[in-house]
């Protein structure tokens, strides 16, 4: 149970931040440069003097301290920090935030962020969120609008989820940051991260240190040419974030890297054989076709729907897209503002009818 400071009941609302960013690097730097650009009263803050620095220069508003950005009562408060710091930033958070506030983050491993919020006791304000975007590249200096928009978000949902919540969450994405939304649990999400993010940035390293460690080594770089930039784009990030990202889905990546251990296997004893056979198969079974425009109408899920989870995760599960929320009364389609003496607005999330379908 969250137990915040008082709340200033005759705080002006027009000064209130719609989104507040914890964090101001590529990603979390991205989204506050889109939603400021956007209109957002936008407001940020980062350990790093440079990044404050920076991000005041491109026009985004900086709290002096941590403790400040999250008791200014935003609307939204979206953490980006690296993963080994979300205990120790949930439980400060904890000290200063609103029940006004809706807790949202970006972390790429949402069973571990789901760890901190428990801990923290934050449950209750807390809605999971992971844009699927990013570069080689970090820091606020790489960071850009650009780099967010059109990303496809993964939505993470829990029994206790306010429905409210997850709209305003929602919203920010669909409207504001210009995304798109599939809402799946947190188990989910984690085995999909590992299988398009985690392990091809496994893959990534291992060719990089074979290239290093080999004989040829230096000959192959010279000759490396477009597939070897490529597959190793992501190897030429910042290490550590790399690292850490990959041992924080350690109970999806185990499983996975037995199951890539063993086809790599197969396709080894396939080459000593003269199996060749095997080996197209091998390249035949990877061709998948990409998603494209969604096909069907849209169906409405009420936030006010006693089953409205298990709806959207249905659909999530499906490969259906959320592409908006609709306030009741409203056509607008960003985030709302609630105070603490009004009713809850009442919120539908529009869902396609039919998956992604092919181009």
């Amino acid at each position: 149970m969250v137990t915040p400071k008082a709340i200033n009941r005759n705080r002006n609302e027009e000064a209130r931040p719609q989104l507040a960013v914890l964090g101001l690097g590529l990603i979390g730097g991205s989204i506050a440069l889109a939603a400021s650009e956007h209109g957002l009263n936008t407001w940020a803050w980062d350990p790093d003097e440079s990044a404050r620095a920076e991000a005041t220069r491109h026009g985004i508003k900086v709290s002096n301290t941590l403790a400040e950005l999250v008791a200014s009562t935003p609307q939204i408060l979206l953490v980006a920090v690296p993963l080994r710091f979300m205990p120790e930033v949930m439980a400060e958070i904890a000290l200063h935030i609103s029940p006004l506030t809706t807790l949202t983050d970006v972390g790429s491993v949402k069973t571990r962020v789901r760890e901190a919020v428990h801990s923290a006791g934050l449950n209750e304000l807390y809605v999971g969120a992971h844009p699927m975007a990013g570069t080689e590249r970090s820091g606020f200096a790489a960071a850009s609008s650009d780099i967010i928009s059109g990303a496809t978000w993964a939505l993470t949902l829990e029994e206790g989820t306010s429905p409210v919540r997850a709209a305003e969450v929602t919203a920010l994405i669909t409207g504001p940051l210009a995304g798109r939304v599939i809402a799946l649990e947190d188990g989910m999400h984690d085995a999909a991260a590992a299988l398009i993010s985690h392990l091809p940035h496994v893959y990534a390293h291992s060719l990089t240190a074979l290239v290093a460690g080999s004989p040829a080594g230096g000959i192959a770089r010279i000759l490396a040419a477009g597939s070897f930039r490529d597959g190793t784009r992501v190897a030429r990030g910042n290490p550590a974030r790399n690292a850490a990202m990959i041992a924080d889905n350690s109970a999806a990546m185990v499983k996975l890297l037995d199951d890539a251990l063993g086809q790599l296997s197969g396709l080894r004893s396939a080459l000593a054989d003269g199996d060749y056979a095997s080996v197209e198969a091998l390249c035949l079974a990877g061709q998948v076709d990409t998603p494209g425009s969604p096909q069907g109408d849209t169906e409405r899920v009420r936030a006010d729907d006693a089953v409205w989870r298990e709806k959207l995760l249905s659909a999530g599960r499906a490969g259906r897209l959320i592409r908006a929320v609709r306030w009741a009364g409203s056509d607008m389609t960003g985030p709302t503002s609630r105070t603490a003496d009004a009713e809850e607005p009442s919120a539908q999330f529009e869902v396609d009818a039919a998956a992604v379908a092919e181009e």
